[in-house]
């Protein structure tokens, strides 16, 4: 209860009722006054924002909580509130191949204006906030700990290039430790804020799950990296996929989703010889059948397979089924 009485004290400078805050009525300790102060010294010492659950400037998402936090501390932008998100998670001991995925997509996605929420912990999270600073976007941080408690220690400096492209954001105050308890609730937040999370590495056992059900909880999308079947670092996404989370290969299909960028053209791909007349015959004629091409084209069926497979695969036509194809 002692967070509670702390934050009513604040509110209560704003006119705002006990009864509306906590729906019951109690007396308020000098004790518990004596803290609140003292945190909020604190928070103007270190250029700490605080904000409460019924300031204006409070993100809407986490009212939305199951759980929401009656308060959060705050260092950075607070305009970053107010953008689209997504959440970039994953293992903290990630393969070359989730390196440089979780890099591309955070780029790509930030400079699309899509800020990228994280936990700033080894691995992944740690690599979504570089990519979205390298690419010159926003990204915000949740902190399982007091933001002037640094963890893990050796991202300091990324702690800071965040605060300068981005928010950082804790529900805890200052000084507070990073206790192994903190962060399950800390990835509530994470979820929250996000319109959605891509999972690129993770284990069977991997946290990443817990902030997984918290976002399934509140109705969020999933979106899962697929990784090599042999890999225990892709079991996590594989799994997931299976379970029903989208598979994803580029990040234009999250910008489809975020409808920030409609589906992209295909680029214009140099056909020659049969497959080119394939490509034109269709073009130029629509839906038919393999009987109809072959006969146009004057080619084998196994060849004509052959080529229509591959046409296919480059994304140029669609197989219809029954035998027919028409241009994608």
């Amino acid at each position: 209860m002692e967070k509670e009485k702390i934050i009513a004290i604040s509110l209560k400078e704003k006119n705002i009722t006990l009864e509306k805050f906590l729906k019951e009525d109690f007396k308020i300790e000098k004790e518990f006054l004596k803290k609140a102060k003292e945190i909020i010294k604190d928070c103007e010492r270190l250029g700490i924002k605080i904000l409460t659950i019924f300031d204006n400037q409070y993100p809407e998402e986490l009212k939305r909580c199951p759980i929401p936090p009656l308060v959060i501390y705050m260092k950075g932008k607070i305009s970053t509130l107010k953008k689209r998100k997504i959440g970039i998670i994953g293992t903290r001991k990630p393969t070359k191949y989730g390196r440089e995925v979780a890099l591309e997509f955070s780029k790509k996605l930030s400079e699309k204006g899509v800020v990228i929420v994280s936990g700033g912990a080894r691995g992944i999270d740690t690599i979504a906030h570089l990519g979205a600073i390298e690419a010159g976007g926003e990204t915000i941080c949740i902190f399982g700990s007091g933001l002037n408690v640094f963890y893990p220690p050796e991202n300091i400096k990324i702690f800071k290039k965040i605060e300068e492209n981005g928010s950082l954001i804790s529900e805890y105050p200052p000084d507070t430790k990073p206790f192994a308890y903190n962060f399950p609730m800390r990835n509530r937040i994470i979820a929250a804020l996000s319109e959605a999370l891509l999972i690129v590495e993770a284990g069977e056992k991997s946290g990443t799950f817990i902030t997984v059900k918290w976002a399934l909880d509140m109705g969020k999308e999933i979106f899962a990296i697929p990784g090599e079947i042999y890999s225990p670092k892709s079991r996590g996404p594989n799994f997931l996929i299976k379970q029903g989370a989208i598979l994803v290969t580029d990040p234009s299909e999250i910008l489809e989703y975020l409808g920030i960028e409609e589906k992209a053209e295909k680029e214009e791909i140099k056909l020659e010889g049969k497959e080119k007349e394939i490509f034109e015959f269709l073009k130029e004629n629509g839906r038919k059948s393999i009987d109809e091409i072959r006969e146009k084209i004057k080619i084998e069926t196994g060849e004509l397979i052959s080529i229509l497979i591959n046409l296919e695969i480059k994304g140029i036509i669609r197989n219809e089924g029954s035998g027919f194809y028409s241009i994608k």
